[in-house]
This record gives structure tokens, sequence and C-alpha cells, in this order.
């Protein structure tokens, strides 16, 4: 059954009505227009989404395994994440993340990349030369696991994990085989 006002106090119902841009605006309307759709705006995490059937999950490389149907949440700063300002969301999805209708695969080697440099373009997320503010992907992507947040670089799988070289201190003729 549908009820028009479930939930609304009077003073709510005024308020929708204080915000109505045209009579044919509906309530919905006014209210995704003022809140903004959940990809473009802070909203509230749901608890969990199901694994898909069968298990599919995402690959993404150093051992980082998304299950496809899932929500990755993506925070520009650690202040955002504090807040809970979520910059996007997107769906995980078998060839790579679904995000305002458009799905992002592999470019560069990587799935979460591009999508947060099309975010940080959108929501003008630059230095003071005007240049998009250099991120870790990893980093700042996030999923739900345990019901807790955690960011994707965590999943890592330590033995599958890039590295970088050690710093050489010092090398000697004998350790190059020039001796």
């Amino acid at each position: 059954m549908y009820v028009k006002y479930a939930g609304l106090t009077a003073d709510a119902a005024e308020a929708l009505e204080r915000y109505r841009a045209s009579p044919s605006e509906t309530e919905s309307d006014i209210i995704i227009r003022k809140l903004g759709r959940p990809e473009q705006g802070s909203i509230a995490r749901p608890e969990s989404r199901p694994a898909s059937p069968g298990g599919a999950q995402l690959d993404l490389g150093q051992g980082i395994q998304l299950r496809v149907g899932e929500t990755a949440y993506l925070y520009l700063s650690k202040t955002d994440m504090l807040r809970d300002e979520i910059a996007a969301t997107a769906l995980v999805t078998d060839n790579g993340l679904r995000m305002n209708g458009r799905v992002y695969g592999k470019f560069h080697g990587s799935y979460v990349q591009q999508p947060m440099k099309e975010i940080q373009r959108r929501l003008k997320h630059v230095n003071n030369q005007g240049k998009l503010i250099s991120l870790s992907a990893y980093r700042q992507w996030y999923v739900l696991r345990d019901r807790t947040l955690v960011p994707i670089e965590s999943l890592k799988n330590a033995a599958l994990a890039r590295t970088r070289l050690r710093a050489v201190d010092r090398l000697d003729l004998g350790e190059l085989g020039l001796t």
C-alpha cells in the first residue's frame, strides 16, 4: 500500500512544498533534486550487498578480489571518510565498475583509477595549479567487509602484492661479478 506522506511530519511536508519548482514536480523529484542521487553526494551506506550467484568476482590484481554485485565507495580524503561524505559509489560487475550508467573496464592496468579521476574532474578536486590531486585509487575506494568499510588496498594478498625494489646503499664490484 502506498501512502503519500508515510513518516513525514506536517513540517516536513510543508518544507517539501517550499522547494517545489513546478506544479508537475513530484515529491520524489524534489527530494532527489535537493539531496542528490546516490552517486553524486553523501548517502547512507547500505548494510551490505549479497554476493553474486556462483561467487563471481572481479580480480583487480595483487590478490584483490571484489564480489560482483557489491558496492564500492569513493572518498577523496580522510576527512571525507570521517564525515561519511561519499564522493561516488560504483557497482562491481564482472567486467569493471559501473558508475553513472557507464562501465569502467581496465584502463592502464587498473579498474579503479579512471573512475576516480572522472569524479575528481567533475568535483574540481584540483591543486593550486589546476591539476588533479594525485591520489592512490586503491587507498580511496572502500568496500564493506564484515560490516566495516575497508580500503581495497587492505585486501591485497601479501604474496602477490607488488613491492618496490629495496634501496641499495653501496655496490661492490664483487657483488656485481666484475672483479
